[in-house]
């Protein structure tokens, strides 16, 4: 039984990260990744400052982590941000027009004891993203109007899917056929 909860747990983890190599293509160049865990109610925090507008995503691999970012507070929280991203599900955040260097945090649910994370930076195409600024709001207004705007964007691109994702794709498929095998 153990075995069938750990190909669960695997297979979990591979569909997570194939959902972001099947959309890499979209978002532009990836700049630099990193996997990482957060505890339960703690930060962990990092600083970027290549210039270049970049569209943070990060992806919980367990548990649920959220994303605080700002160009003023060196550690950004829940209470102090300038943009976040606090779904349930990938949390995405557009770094353009923000004062380098960027300081991030990941925040970790209460939910879960420990919450695995993959952190990535992509490069984005500067004339897919000419129309959105990011303005600070001088008269007290949430910063989330311009986070949910670059939300909404759409960014689209005519690139093949990379090797990445076929390969990721076939991954997913041989875990399934392993699940299926041992259920």
């Amino acid at each position: 039984m153990k075995t069938v909860h750990h190909l669960y747990y695997l297979a979990g983890i591979i569909y997570r990260i194939h959902s972001v190599v099947a959309y890499d293509y979209t978002l532009g160049t990836l700049k630099s990744s990193l996997v990482d865990v957060v505890g339960a109610e703690n930060f962990s925090y990092y600083t970027y400052s290549d210039r270049e507008p970049v569209l943070l995503v990060l992806t919980s691999l367990s548990g649920d982590a959220d994303l605080y970012v700002s160009d003023k507070v060196k550690h950004p929280t829940y209470y102090s941000y300038d943009l976040k991203s606090n779904t349930c599900g990938e949390d995405r955040v557009n770094l353009r027009g923000m004062k380098r260097p960027t300081y991030i945090g990941v925040f970790g649910s209460h939910a879960y004891e420990t919450n695995e994370y993959l952190l990535q930076a992509y490069r984005l195409k500067q004339t897919e993203w000419d129309d959105w600024t990011h303005e600070n709001s001088e008269h007290g207004e949430s910063s989330d109007q311009s986070q949910s705007a670059a939300d909404s964007n759409s960014y689209t691109d005519t690139e093949e899917p990379s090797f990445g994702w076929h390969l990721s794709e076939l991954i997913l498929h041989l875990i399934e056929f392993l699940v299926n095998i041992l259920l």
